[in-house]
């Protein structure tokens, strides 16, 4: 499996917009709400307040948050959803026009994993900041998780366009859409060419087209920008194993080590090489950390009821088929979710 590297977030510092940023522009239709709902003429943190019901209350376009896919301002405006990078540029873009100087700052962590079709995606955070004369306000759009940020950066214009474009290339790719994927990674490097993320994301674009040689310099660039980059080392150390070279992978499997323990899906890939070797109880152990990282992912619990029917544990093999029904998202996944659920369910049937 892959590892992409994505933000649910955007960024940007106060100045002049940079050329062709588009992606902040808003509708004449939500500047005209915007002069309707928030008063200029209030101090900062009233006019800070009502953008936020503006943008959460019930009587205003109830925003919510979605992880899946990256918008411009005016789409999560109309759509009234967006990840953080997404609802971040609507918010920054309308304080802006009412005057509040708003801006981007990252979260240099990865708080969260997801699994995009057969890759695992990074995912790094954003939230807004103003300055305000009695302090610093944060606007954060991340449900469920602890803010207690431990790094934490104000970026460039230059950066939001690279994270923006960067995304789409990482949706563009989890899609296997690699053409148009290579397409939004090089928007992402145009505007910032020392964004080690987009460099990533292109080696993986170029291995899964088969240019190994590319890929090899993508992941070694993305390293030489950010040796703390530790998905291109990953990626790195697993392009050199595909390859046989187990030599040139062991320094980099070394770097990344550290990095995969916090990643679900290596700790997936383990519980496969146990099932292989017939150690189950090793098996179970690995999918139990994967689902502690992970605990959303359907097919995690579909495998891990597997290995409890294995050790003779249909109470606990059951458990986790419904969890797994419960959690699967609706449509095809939804469908193969209840359709392997049904073949664990006949051997459970063999058990008791």
């Amino acid at each position: 499996m892959m590892l992409l590297s994505a933000a649910s977030g955007a960024w940007a510092q106060g100045g002049e917009p940079v050329e062709g940023l588009d992606i902040m522009a808003l509708s004449p239709e939500i500047e005209r709400l915007v002069e309707q709902r928030v008063h200029r003429n209030l101090p900062q943190s009233a006019v800070v307040r009502e953008l936020m019901d503006l943008l959460f209350g019930r009587d205003g376009l109830d925003i919510a948050y979605g992880n899946s896919e990256t918008k411009t301002a005016v789409e999560t405006f109309e759509s009234r959803s967006g990840n953080c990078l997404s609802f971040t540029v609507l918010f920054v873009a309308m304080a802006r026009h009412v005057g509040v100087e708003a801006h981007f700052q990252e979260v240099m962590e990865i708080l969260s994993w997801d699994r995009r079709g057969d890759v695992a995606v990074n995912n790094r955070h954003m939230f807004a900041e103003i300055e305000t004369p009695s302090g610093v306000l944060q606007v954060d759009f991340l449900p469920g998780v602890e803010k207690r940020y431990r790094f934490v950066r104000r970026i460039s214009e230059e950066r939001v366009l690279a994270h923006y474009y960067n995304n789409l290339g990482a949706e563009a790719l989890a899609r296997e859409e690699f053409e148009p994927a290579l397409e939004m990674l090089s928007k992402s490097l145009e505007a910032d060419g020392r964004f080690a993320p987009a460099w990533v994301n292109r080696g993986v674009a170029h291995k899964s087209k088969g240019n190994y040689e590319e890929a090899e310099r993508c992941y070694l660039e993305a390293l030489r920008i950010d040796s703390n980059e530790m998905s291109a080392a990953a990626n790195l150390a697993n392009l050199y194993q595909s390859q046989g070279s187990e030599g040139k992978a062991r320094p980099y499997m070394k770097m990344a080590r550290r990095h995969q323990r916090r990643n679900p899906f290596y700790h997936f890939r383990l519980s496969l090489e146990s099932a292989a070797k017939g150690s189950t109880k090793e098996t179970i152990l690995h999918l139990q950390r994967a689902i502690a990282r992970l605990p959303e992912d359907a097919f995690f619990r579909l495998e891990l009821a597997q290995a409890f029917v294995r050790v003779g544990r249909p109470k606990k093999a059951n458990r986790q088929i419904n969890k797994a029904i419960e959690l699967a998202l609706p449509g095809e996944e939804s469908e193969n979710v209840t359709r392997l659920a049904e073949k664990i369910r006949a051997g459970i049937a063999g058990v008791d």
